[in-house]
């Protein structure tokens, strides 16, 4: 009796094994379905409270402003340097 069950469980391994990711799938596809739910709530909701308390929106996003042409213009020098020989291993 017992060794029925092993191989059945045996034969059934692959099977359980693809369930188990069809349902981990479908909890990662729903954990994304509710990011995406929270993200479109915090797009409509801050905007609205910084509105609502008097903050502009133009103050939070200006250090963003400066930074990112910063971040490029040094990104870009950073990868255009070549810096000496490069050994593939193999």
């Amino acid at each position: 009796m017992r060794t029925d069950s092993e191989q059945l469980i045996r034969l059934l391994r692959p099977e359980i094994n693809k369930k188990c990711d069809e349902i981990k799938e479908m909890k990662r596809e729903r954990d994304k379905a509710r990011l995406f739910i929270l993200i479109c709530i915090a797009v409509v909701s801050i905007p609205t409270i910084f509105v609502f308390f008097g903050v502009s929106i133009l103050l939070i996003f200006l250090p963003v402003f400066i930074i990112a042409p910063t971040f490029f213009v040094l990104a870009s020098l950073f990868l255009n340097q070549s810096g000496g020989i490069v050994y593939e291993q193999a």
